[in-house]
């Protein structure tokens, strides 16, 4: 490798470093977009798995109303969302996506109050664990 920097062909070493780093960015932006999609389909499973686990359709988890049963819905999407490591702005950008307008708090809020629902009800806590081991 050191023999690229010999100063008679430095110029050609340079144009090679800059032929490398390019590809490096290229290949960067394809992994960053294959990880994009791969968030996609989880989010989408998880939308799938809180359908059948309360027994709510998808339009009513993303119906922006303040009951009970939906507002618990996305809150159980935002916790096992997060417990994947998806950031609090990809969740809102794909809540948005299904007609839900929602702001990060509501979101923080959600997989807050689940999370004292798995501690303190034991219903919670064991459907929050297969949830989350399937």
């Amino acid at each position: 490798m050191w023999h690229l920097f010999n100063r008679n062909n430095y110029h050609d070493s340079y144009l090679s470093l800059i032929k490398i780093w390019k590809c490096c960015k290229f290949i960067v932006f394809w992994l960053a977009k294959f990880n994009l999609m791969i968030k996609r389909k989880i989010f989408e499973k998880y939308v799938g798995m809180v359908e059948d686990a309360l027994e709510i359709s998808k339009e009513e988890i993303f119906t922006k109303t303040r009951k009970r049963e939906n507002v618990e819905a996305r809150d159980l999407l935002f916790y096992l969302c997060a417990r994947r490591n998806m950031r609090g702005n990809f969740i809102l950008a794909r809540c948005k996506e299904n007609g839900l307008d929602l702001d990060d708090s509501q979101v923080s809020r959600g997989k807050n109050k689940i999370e004292e629902l798995r501690i303190s009800d034991p219903d919670w806590k064991e459907l929050v664990n297969k949830l989350v081991n399937d």
